[in-house]
């Protein structure tokens, strides 16, 4: 999957953020890859949704058939997390500041 198929998806990934705000699902089952580009793109899409007030808290990607561990700098760049979870699915939620 490249950039320009994570830019096809922001109209669903909006919809879906309107329909249930907090919470996103996105199923991979049928990709063989995905490529950093493409992850950046959809960091780029998503991101504005956590954002903003009573937005999303987190998104599940679900059947990635690509390891996580390159992707975790570019989410890091949009102030988001992303971690493994299960076998083959990955949690991006959003980077809150610490209290001191």
């Amino acid at each position: 999957m490249a950039r320009e198929t994570a830019r096809e998806l922001a109209p669903a990934i909006a919809e879906a953020a309107r329909q249930r705000a907090d919470r996103i699902e996105i199923d991979l089952q049928k990709i063989e890859l995905v490529t950093p580009s493409f992850f950046d793109e959809l960091l780029a899409v998503l991101s504005p949704y956590f954002e903003r007030e009573g937005g999303l808290r987190r998104v599940d990607v679900e059947h990635s058939p690509t390891d996580l561990h390159s992707f975790e700098t570019i989410a890091q760049t949009y102030r988001l997390l992303v971690k493994s979870v299960g076998r083959d699915g990955w949690r991006i939620s959003h980077r809150r500041r610490m209290r001191l």
